[in-house]
């Protein structure tokens, strides 16, 4: 089996679930790999990149840990519905919209961190942010707009500043 396979399962089950209601369980590990004709590792890679990406949302099966199985349901926050669409196959240009807003802590921190590391793949991000550490943590540069127009511009720590 080829190191991107489980990529390839990933992007193959994501176009599956976006025709999915929120809520829908997603198959298990097992399932996935018969399926796919692979090892549970290979399964079990391509659904923790679906969680990476937001695709997906873990819950715990009820049972002993023994026995405990692992269910995976679709996350019914739309803004990590959109998150995981721009990076089922990561885009040379990604435009986001206030990413982050809606996310509980532990989200935000997950989409923050995914979006640093699609701007260590080569993918540019435009992106609008109302949370001064988020721009601080991802911009290479910093314009500020108003009515319509590029009202300043420049590097993130010396506009910051000017804005504080």
């Amino acid at each position: 089996m080829s190191a991107t396979r489980y990529l390839e399962i990933a992007e193959r089950l994501s176009a599956e679930l976006a025709e999915c209601a929120h809520g829908t369980r997603v198959a298990g590990e097992a399932e996935i790999a018969r399926r796919f004709g692979v090892g549970r590792a290979a399964a079990r890679a391509a659904v923790q990149e679906l969680e990476r990406r937001f695709v997906v949302r873990r819950t715990q099966g009820a049972g002993t840990f023994v026995n405990r199985r692992i269910d995976y349901v679709i996350s019914p926050e739309r803004q990590r519905v959109n998150l995981a669409a721009g990076t089922v196959q990561p885009p040379r240009l990604l435009l986001l919209d206030e990413p982050v807003s809606a996310l509980d802590p532990a989200d935000r921190e997950a989409a923050l961190e995914l979006v640093d590391s699609l701007t260590g793949q080569g993918v540019a991000v435009l992106a609008v942010f109302h949370e001064m550490d988020a721009i601080r943590r991802l911009a290479s540069r910093v314009v500020f707009v108003g009515e319509g127009r590029i009202a300043r511009q420049g590097a993130p720590d010396q506009m910051l500043e000017a804005a504080a």
